[in-house]
């Protein structure tokens, strides 16, 4: 195995064992609720990416949209892969904003969760371990956010 399929199997890792911890801890409703916000997380980050994206890419630099500036330090040689590199920027641009986008939306539903805490029941002790199912597939959806990009 190389260092990235290692670290990113140890990012998982983190995120199953720590999925399943908290899970275990709040019970099978709020663990229910959590994962909840952290898919809409998920899926307001997917929908802005694109925006967000194009709004970065259409910024101003120096009188020069980015896609500009980019185009202009190709050399003349290769201005028949310029869309190209372009289009390999936009993407890793788009990345990078979903899942900064993610993190920061991730942190918002942690503040929803908390207000919406108030008329979600804990659930039994008993439901502890079934709390920690639900975590591990947080805790899944988490690492395939950070890892999958």
């Amino acid at each position: 195995m190389d260092v990235i399929s290692i670290s990113m199997l140890a990012v998982t890792g983190f995120f199953v064992l720590f999925g399943f911890c908290f899970g275990v801890k709040r019970g099978l409703n709020r663990s229910l609720l959590r994962l909840i916000t952290i898919v809409l997380a998920v899926i307001f980050a997917y929908a802005a990416r694109n925006m967000i994206t194009e709004r970065i890419m259409d910024y101003q630099i120096e009188g020069q949209t980015v896609e500009q500036l980019v185009m202009s330090y190709i050399p003349q040689e290769m201005s028949s892969i310029s869309p190209y590199i372009f289009l390999v920027l936009k993407i890793i641009v788009g990345l990078i904003v979903f899942v900064m986008a993610f993190f920061v939306l991730k942190i918002a539903s942690w503040f929803l969760y908390v207000i919406l805490t108030i008329f979600v029941r804990p659930g039994k002790h008993t439901m502890g371990l079934f709390g920690g199912i639900v975590g591990v597939v947080q805790g899944v959806l988490i690492s395939l956010v950070v890892c999958i990009p």
